[in-house]
């Protein structure tokens, strides 16, 4: 955050965007999620913010809003749903928390009248829009109406909150996800369960502990013994779970909340804060910070009852496969490569995501929907379709040129900007590249101590390069990738497919074995 008192940015807390300044032209406001943390921060933690810090934040929010009401994240003009709501939602709950803290109070009265028109045209802004492909952003706007409605005494948001607050649990599928990019995350459950806390705390709910407990029972089996959890197995690959809702439906008595929280944090695989990139770390702190206004009393819970209880429903194909091979508990994702996550009984895990395979000028995966062939208590065949690698791609470069002219085009003619983020998200984030022709068979086989996998690949890919033991994601989602504090298996790394086409190996605590030719 810029505190230099005087300081025209003073409160930013974009720092390639106020300091850097010609790394970025625009400010992204997923930046002000900031405003939380550090109120949370110098309350609790007597950090050096101060009101007036925190008073230049809010104003800096208000003046990078568009007309329409509406943010930007990734680029300017871009309108960005999730940007509105999520910095809407961490500052209306900065002032909300402030109201309540006498040593606040009269300073929350004059912020609240100066930033109400910028609230008011955000709520605008969010109430127009319904297009969402991610339920995790549907339930943070939903939420940040409903703290403005709390905060300012307006009915009328309320309402709005009340039916956003309905199509998103109408989206609730049976198995308890919410449609992430059409499939099952767990980082952004995480995401989506701290707002669902955040509206219960507002005004309690019981159809949102409902939908919340169904999805904490669905996590309770997605969350490793070695306290790691999601990956590239799921749809869009994150490996993080935030806090705060977690916490919050615990305290309300939930079990299933919990056991998430006790298998979390007592592994050594789990993702934490310090784990993320500066912009995540102040993005996702709010979730932190909440948790600690929780254990403080800030935020008081009142169970009030015995816990919402559930009927839980029989899926004949979940998203993500648990399965159990003699010493083995496996994860398993036919919708991405029939990738998988084992882990044996002593301990260690290994880990098969897909491979990648080099061809001529182009990176092809394998991390696409399987067809299984054939299954028995040992092991399953699978046929996948290699498609064109996205995340392979370079960045725009001079791309970049016509495609701000777009962007400051849409800004000046005041343009509807939903089609160009259809557009960029199709390009940027979905990986939809190019099918191919290529056809493999890949088995895989659960023994004693180590896992086998064998592809077959047709003649064309012969003495193509094969990349084993990666970890990339068919979708490019930046929040997904973070420092891992552990060194890569032995043997990871990039092999020749030999001219039969077949290409074999073993997984095992030792690291990766295979008999074939190494690509330096």
């Amino acid at each position: 955050m810029n505190r230099e008192p005087g300081h025209p940015s003073r409160g930013s807390l974009d720092k390639p965007y106020w300091f850097y300044r010609a790394q970025r032209d625009f400010p992204d406001a997923m930046y002000f999620n900031g405003i939380l943390s550090a109120f949370v921060a110098s309350v609790e933690f007597d950090a050096p913010v101060d009101k007036g810090d925190l008073t230049g934040a809010l104003s800096q929010w208000s003046r990078c809003q568009r007309r329409s009401g509406s943010f930007d994240e990734w680029y300017p003009f871009e309108g960005s749903y999730v940007a509105t709501g999520f910095s809407l939602a961490c500052v209306v709950l900065t002032l909300i928390l402030a109201e309540n803290d006498p040593a606040w109070r009269h300073w929350v009265s004059d912020e609240k009248t100066r930033v109400y028109s910028t609230v008011k045209r955000a709520v605008a802004a969010l109430a127009k829009r319904s297009d969402v492909y991610c339920e995790n952003q549907r339930a943070i706007a939903a939420a940040a109406v409903r703290a403005a409605a709390v905060l300012y005494g307006r009915q009328d948001w309320e309402g709005i909150a009340v039916g956003m607050q309905a199509e998103l649990l109408a989206h609730q599928t049976p198995e308890g996800w919410f449609p992430e990019y059409g499939g099952f995350d767990v980082g952004y459950s995480s995401v989506l369960l701290d707002y669902l806390a955040i509206s219960d705390w507002l005004q309690r709910d019981d159809e949102i502990r409902r939908a919340a407990e169904k999805l904490m029972r669905l996590l309770v089996n997605h969350v490793r013994p070695d306290g790691a959890t999601g990956g590239p197995l799921y749809s869009r690959g994150t490996e993080y779970l935030l806090p705060f809702g977690l916490l919050y439906f615990a305290r309300l008595g939930s079990a299933s909340a919990s056991t998430i929280l006790e298998r979390h944090t007592a592994g050594n695989h789990r993702v934490s804060l310090a784990a993320m990139d500066d912009r995540y770390f102040v993005e996702y702190g709010y979730s932190w910070a909440l948790a600690v206004a929780l254990g403080q009393g800030r935020i008081h819970v009142d169970p009030g009852q015995a816990w919402i209880d559930v009927t839980s429903e029989v899926i004949s194909e979940p998203y993500v496969r648990v399965l159990d091979h003699g010493r083995w508990r496996t994860w398993l994702s036919p919708s991405h490569g029939a990738g998988f996550v084992s882990q044996h009984e002593e301990g260690f895990r290994v880990r098969d995501y897909g491979a990648l395979v080099l061809l001529s000028n182009r990176v092809l995966t394998l991390q696409t929907p399987a067809v299984l062939l054939a299954e028995d208590r040992d092991g399953l065949e699978s046929q996948l379709t290699a498609v064109s690698y996205r995340g392979a791609a370079s960045p725009l470069r001079w791309g970049m040129v016509p495609f701000r002219v777009i962007n400051y085009l849409i800004g000046m003619l005041r343009l509807p900007p939903a089609w160009l983020a259809r557009a960029a998200k199709s390009a940027f984030v979905l990986g939809r590249g190019g099918r191919t022709d290529m056809h493999v068979t890949r088995q895989i086989s659960w023994g004693d101590d180590a896992v086998a996998v064998v592809y077959r690949f047709p003649r064309e890919a012969a003495a193509a390069t094969i990349a084993i033991g990666g970890t990339h994601r068919l979708r490019h989602v930046p929040s997904a990738h973070f420092w891992a504090n552990d060194r890569l298996p032995e043997g990871v790394g990039l092999y020749r497919i030999p001219k039969d086409g077949v290409a074999s190996y073993t997984l095992s605590a030792a690291g990766v074995a295979t008999d074939l030719e190494p690509v330096c």
